[in-house]
C-alpha cells in the first residue's frame, strides 16, 4: 500500500487541523504496512522530514521543483511576465493542468490519497477525506462568508466523489449522514489521540511556567482555544463572573489562545473582567501549553460546537477534570470526574464551575489514554478496506 497525504495544513502556522495532520503523519510514516508516504500540497510533493520538523517549516523544500541558488535570466523574464494579466491567466490554467499531471503520475490501484482537511484533490485514484465538523454549515455566522462558501462547496464535492469519509467523532458522523443522506458504511468515525507531552506533572515540573504567568499550582481554571464566538467565551465569562462574586476564595480563570475572527466583543468583555479574576495570556508557546494543562485545577471548555474537542482529552491525560458541553462530540470522551453542562445556559455553566472547582482526581486514577499510534492504526485499517473495495461514486 502506498499513501499520498494532503500536506496543505503543514505549510502554514499550525492550526488545530495542522497539529492533527502532523501527529497522524508522524505515526503513519513509522508503520511498516505503508510502502511509501508522499506529502502533497499546493501542486507539489514535499520532503516529509522537512514538513514534520518544526524548525524547518519556514524553509520547506519541494522535491519536484527545487529553487535555484540565484536568480536566472528565466526567472527575471517570469517576473516581468507576471505583470501581464493575460499571461497570468494562461499560466494559471497551465499550472493547474501540470499540478494534476504531477499528482496523477503517482496514481495506481495500490495508491490512496488521504486529504486531512475537507478538500477532495483532482486525483484519479481512490481518496479518503477527513471532514472534521460541519461548523460552516450549521453555524455560518461564526465564520467569514468566504470561508463558509469555500468549505461548504468542498464538503459537497467530497461526500459525492470521495471513496470514503472520516470524521473525528460519532456525533459529526451522524450529522453528516443525516444532512447529506449518506450510507452508514460510507463514513467512519476515528477519535483523535493525545500527544505524549500531555501528562501529569508535579508542581516542581511546571513551577517556572506558572511563575512566569503569575499562577499557582492546581489553583486556576484553564481555557485553551482560539478566541472566537463559537467557543462560547462570553457565556463562560458571564458564568465565571457569577462564580467570582459568589465564592469566598475564587480561583482565577486563565484564557490561553490567539486572536480569532470577529472577537471584538469578546476581547472587550475580557478586559472588563481583568479585575475580577480573569487572566488573558494570549498566544502561548507549544512547549508551555502542556505545562499549563498539568498545573490547572480544571479545564473549562463548554464550547457551542466541536468536531471532537481535543483539549478535553489533553486535560484528561494531564490528570485534570473537565467542564464541557453535554449532548456534543465531547460527550463521547467524558469520564466520571468530568462535568457536563448546557453550553447555552449561563446558570448551568455557573453551577458547573462551582462543582468542578471542588473536584480533585486521585493520583491512582488514570483516564483511558488514546495515542496517535492508535489513531494511525485505525486509519491504516481503513485505508486497506478502501483500497480493497470496488470503486463507486456515493450518491
Amino acid at each position: 500500500m502506498k499513501l499520498i497525504l494532503g500536506a496543505d495544513p503543514l505549510l502554514m502556522p499550525l492550526t488545530g487541523i495542522g497539529h492533527y495532520t502532523k501527529n497522524l503523519a508522524k505515526a503513519i510514516v513509522k508503520r511498516k504496512a505503508v510502502e511509501s508516504v508522499d506529502f502533497y500540497a499546493h501542486g507539489h510533493f514535499f520532503d516529509p522530514d522537512a514538513l514534520l520538523n518544526p524548525e524547518t517549516l519556514s524553509t520547506t523544500k519541494e522535491l519536484d521543483n527545487p529553487p535555484p541558488p540565484k536568480k536566472s535570466v528565466l526567472q527575471k523574464i517570469r517576473e516581468e511576465a507576471a505583470k501581464i494579466e493575460v499571461i497570468v491567466k494562461v499560466y494559471g490554467l497551465i499550472s493547474v493542468y501540470l499540478d494534476r499531471l504531477r499528482l496523477n503520475s503517482k496514481a495506481s490501484p495500490r495508491t490512496l490519497f488521504h486529504s486531512p482537511n475537507f478538500t477532495l484533490p483532482a486525483f484519479k485514484g481512490k481518496c479518503v477525506v477527513t471532514i472534521h465538523d460541519l461548523s460552516t454549515v450549521r453555524f455560518p455566522q461564526y465564520h467569514p462568508s468566504a470561508r463558509v462558501a469555500y468549505i461548504n462547496s468542498q464538503i459537497k464535492k467530497s461526500v459525492k466523489y470521495a471513496a470514503h469519509i472520516v470524521t473525528d467523532s460519532e456525533f459529526i458522523k451522524a450529522e453528516l449522514i443525516e444532512r447529506y443522506n449518506l450510507s452508514h458504511d460510507f463514513v467512519t468515525a476515528i477519535h483523535l489521540g493525545v500527544d505524549e507531552n500531555y501528562k501529569r506533572r508535579d508542581e516542581q515540573e511546571v513551577i517556572d511556567t506558572l511563575n512566569e504567568h503569575g499562577l499557582h499550582y492546581k489553583q486556576y481554571f484553564l481555557f485553551v482555544s482560539t478566541i472566537e464566538p463559537r467557543k462560547n467565551i462570553v457565556s463562560i465569562l458571564d458564568a465565571y463572573e457569577a462564580y467570582y462574586e459568589n465564592t469566598a476564595s475564587p480561583q482565577p480563570l486563565v484564557l490561553v489562545g490567539g486572536n480569532g475572527w470577529h472577537n471584538e466583543d469578546i476581547m472587550q468583555r475580557i478586559n472588563l473582567l481583568k479585575g475580577k479574576g480573569v487572566m488573558y495570556l494570549g498566544y502561548v508557546s507549544q512547549t508551555q501549553i502542556p505545562e499549563l494543562f498539568s498545573g490547572a485545577q480544571s479545564l473549562v471548555f463548554p464550547s457551542i460546537y466541536e468536531g471532537f474537542g481535543l483539549p478535553v482529552i489533553e486535560a484528561q491525560a494531564s490528570g485534570v477534570p473537565v467542564l464541557t458541553s453535554k449532548n456534543s462530540s465531547m460527550s463521547e470522551v467524558v469520564d466520571k470526574y468530568d462535568v457536563e453542562v448546557d453550553p447555552l445556559d449561563v446558570e448551568d455553566i455557573y453551577r458547573g464551575l462551582q462543582k468542578i472547582s471542588r473536584i480533585t482526581i486521585p493520583d491512582t486514577y488514570s483516564y483511558k489514554r488514546r495515542t496517535w499510534e492508535d489513531v494511525a492504526d485505525d486509519y491504516l485499517s481503513l485505508y486497506k478496506r478502501v483500497l480493497n473495495k470496488p470503486s463507486t461514486i456515493n450518491q
